[in-house]
């Protein structure tokens, strides 16, 4: 999603705002496939994002 700026999104994963986020479970996805998911998000800039 090249397009997808981290500003056009922020306020929907602020906790202030929206709360907590709810638990997540993706089956059949092992460490490996998020680790490439957090590669991912960091080479498209998206710094602090985890923060």
């Amino acid at each position: 999603m090249p397009d997808l700026l981290w500003d056009d999104v922020r306020d929907f994963l602020d906790p202030d705002l929206t709360g907590a986020l709810p638990d997540l479970f993706v089956p059949g996805v092992s460490v490996e496939d998020w680790q490439a998911l957090f590669d991912l998000v960091e080479a498209s800039g998206w710094t602090g994002w985890a923060r």
